[in-house]
C-alpha cells in the first residue's frame, strides 16, 4: 500500500486548543514512491508534513493582531458614541411626540379651513349659476357696447377730423 496508494503516515491534532495529538495513517496518491524497508528491527512508515505547524503560525499571527489593536480606545469610543446616539434618538422620540401632539393638529385644521375655503370658492366663482358669473357676463358685454362705440368714434372722426374742432356736422 505504501508504494501502490501513497500511504503515509501524517501528525494530526485531535483537539486545536488543547494539544493532543495523534499519527493518522492515510493515502497520499500524488506522493512520490517510496519503500519500506522490512527487515529493519523497527520498520520507518514513510511521513508527509503536517499542517499544524502552518496553521499554529497563522493563528499566532491573528493572536498578535489581535493583541495589538486598541481595544480599550475601541470601547471607549464604542460608549460615546452609543451615548450620543441614546440622546439623539431620545429628543428625536421627544420631537415626533411634539409634533403629534402640536403641529398635526394644527395642520388638520389649517386643511379644514382650506377645504371650507375652496368649497365656497368653488359655490361663489364657479358654478354656472354663481353671481360672480352672472357679473362677469354682464361686465364683458358692457366692455363690448364700449368698445364699439370707441370704433364708431374712430371711423367718424377718421372720416371728418374737423368735427374735433368744429363738432358734429347738421344732420341734412
Amino acid at each position: 500500500m505504501v508504494e501502490e496508494r501513497g500511504l503515509r503516515a501524517q501528525l494530526r491534532s485531535a483537539i486545536l486548543i488543547g494539544g493532543q495529538q495523534y499519527v493518522a495513517l492515510e493515502s497520499f496518491p500524488r506522493a512520490g514512491r517510496t519503500r519500506v524497508d522490512w527487515s529493519r528491527a523497527v520498520p520507518e512508515l514513510p511521513s508527509t508534513p503536517s499542517p499544524l505547524p502552518d496553521l499554529e503560525s497563522k493563528v499566532a499571527t491573528v493572536l498578535e493582531k489581535l493583541d495589538r489593536l486598541p481595544l480599550d480606545a475601541i470601547a471607549t469610543d464604542l460608549r460615546g458614541t452609543l451615548s450620543r446616539l441614546d440622546t439623539a434618538l431620545s429628543r428625536t422620540g421627544m420631537l415626533v411626540s411634539d409634533v403629534d401632539s402640536q403641529v398635526v393638529p394644527r395642520l388638520a385644521t389649517s386643511l379644514d379651513k382650506a377645504s371650507k375655503l375652496m368649497d365656497g370658492v368653488d359655490d361663489r366663482f364657479v358654478a354656472p349659476d354663481a353671481a360672480v358669473q352672472r357679473e362677469l357676463a354682464s361686465t364683458l358685454q358692457e366692455v363690448t357696447r364700449a368698445a364699439r362705440a370707441l370704433r364708431t368714434l374712430a371711423d367718424s372722426i377718421e372720416r371728418h377730423p374737423e368735427s374735433l374742432v368744429y363738432g358734429r356736422p347738421a344732420e341734412k
